[in-house]
């Protein structure tokens, strides 16, 4: 449901916006405009009362089953739409969340003629992938008619056996960049560098994760899911829906709340939460007692939340983009997190300013100055690490980074840092591929007697995110 006033609307080139945005994902046919706007307004992005998402209307409802629509709900619809600001109502996701009426509605649907079905089918098509190739359109149509049908009136028509089934299609534009480094004439060569001294649980995620991602190619072929998974993940996944996603709950519209841990925004993640950041792979976390956390893209505080919990000194948790810097200084409030220190600062190879993509917990320093993305961004002051440790006289025990792709810039600005305090290192390799297959053999160069392990926390429906290098000294 989009909610708009049309001044503010052309101030802001909304449809500009969407257009450029919608250009610029690649592929662009298997996304939504419902996926786009979720970009576009991220931080405008309200997660309605889930009677109103019932594929058609509150209208049509209190129209048809007037008994079924309460006065309450009824005028928070209309209040809205006499109020409109250019604002994005969206529902969870249906396999997520009971619709009551849905069935209903479907009923009706089912009932309609074949051919105004399928007339329907084609205008939602057109509508979605306005800017792709009429014979791709064509393909998508023929191939996925009983999948896109599910998706507009929110019935998922699928076998009990296909059940954790791969078919994010949006990680396909992501996953390119591995595509095109497996195909590098130095591969085999970095592939080698990557396992050389890792013990064979680690060489086995890499294996698992090179061998998946080949597999997700199928999707681009215009298959409609891929069965990609060992009975082993299927049931960690099960399990992961019973203990985790369950298991969360909005308070209101402000705060969310996940066993004991508040946030104000809804950014509950399994890797954060469920698997703690991989620290129980770490051999000797008592290593960091009495020294300090660096918490290099800290997000709104989720994993400040967690290292509160350890036994160290201080968390210093930098965080650049000034909307999510915000919601972290809400995080430390509403969970008196005493120890974390907020930094409104990036981190990377050189002080200086740069521009800052705003994408809200995505928003990254690479940026291509050559691209015409319609992306807003910030300008965010940049220092090494190296510098800030030297001026504030800290203590290193661990440092983890999720920095979007940044991560090498980052080392570079922290070399010293690390050769010098070794700490423990929590480093997110899944952003490009060049971090995924160099950044360990990089470390390792520095002969600092650091051991590692690859980790990917088991998440459904993404192949390759969360991938987390796990480095510590060997004191032996």
């Amino acid at each position: 449901v989009m909610l708009m006033n049309l001044e503010k609307m052309r101030e802001e080139n909304f449809f500009k916006k969407f257009i450029n945005t919608a250009k610029s994902i690649t592929p662009p046919l298997y996304f939504a405009d419902q996926d786009i706007f979720n970009i576009i307004c991220f931080n405008r992005v309200k997660y309605i009362n889930q009677v109103w998402d019932v594929v058609t209307n509150t209208d049509w409802i209190a129209e048809h089953f007037p008994s079924q629509v309460s006065d309450r709900i009824h005028n928070e619809y209309k209040n809205n739409l006499m109020f409109a600001n250019i604002i994005h109502y969206v529902s969870q996701n249906w396999k997520e969340m009971h619709k009551p009426y849905t069935d209903i509605y479907w009923g009706y649907v089912s009932k309609l003629p074949k051919f105004v079905r399928y007339d329907l089918q084609k205008k939602i098509i057109k509508d979605r992938y306005d800017i792709s190739e009429k014979e791709k359109v064509k393909k998508l149509f023929s191939l996925n008619l009983k999948t896109n049908i599910a998706y507009i009136f929110g019935k998922k028509i699928r076998d009990k056996s296909e059940k954790y089934y791969y078919d994010n299609i949006h990680e396909q534009a992501f996953l390119q960049d591995f595509h095109k480094y497996f195909a590098r004439k130095d591969f085999q060569d970095k592939y080698s560098a990557l396992i050389r001294n890792l013990d064979e649980e680690s060489i086995k995620t890499i294996d698992t994760t090179i061998k998946q991602i080949n597999r997700t190619k199928r999707l681009s072929d215009g298959v409609s899911s891929v069965d990609l998974y060992s009975q082993y993940e299927k049931s960690m996944f099960k399990k992961l829906d019973k203990e985790f996603f369950s298991k969360t709950l909005t308070v209101n519209e402000n705060l969310f709340r996940y066993k004991n841990y508040f946030l104000p925004a809804n950014y509950f993640g399994p890797s954060v939460f469920y698997y703690k950041h991989c620290i129980e792979y770490i051999n000797n976390i008592d290593a960091i007692k009495g020294k300090c956390i660096i918490d290099a893209g800290a997000s709104v505080g989720d994993s400040a939340l967690i290292f509160s919990e350890l036994d160290c000194d201080r968390i210093y948790s930098f965080e650049p983009n000034k909307e999510t810097f915000d919601l972290l200084n809400s995080t430390i409030k509403i969970n008196m997190l005493s120890k974390v220190v907020p930094v409104r600062l990036a981190l990377g190879s050189e002080s200086t300013v740069r521009k800052l993509q705003l994408c809200g917990s995505g928003s990254t320093l690479l940026i291509d100055e050559h691209s015409q993305s319609d992306y807003e961004t910030q300008d965010t002051y940049v220092v090494r690490l190296d510098d800030y440790v030297k001026q504030h006289n800290i203590r290193v025990g661990l440092i983890k980074t999720d920095l979007e792709g940044f991560e090498q810039e980052f080392l570079k600005g922290a070399e010293y840092t690390i050769k010098t305090q070794r700490p423990i290192l929590l480093i997110s390799l899944y952003h490009k591929a060049s971090d995924y297959f160099e950044i360990k053999p990089v470390i390792e160069s520095w002969n600092l007697g650091y051991r590692f392990k690859i980790v990917k926390p088991l998440i459904y429906n993404v192949v390759n995110a969360e991938t987390m290098l796990v480095a510590e000294v060997n004191e032996d």
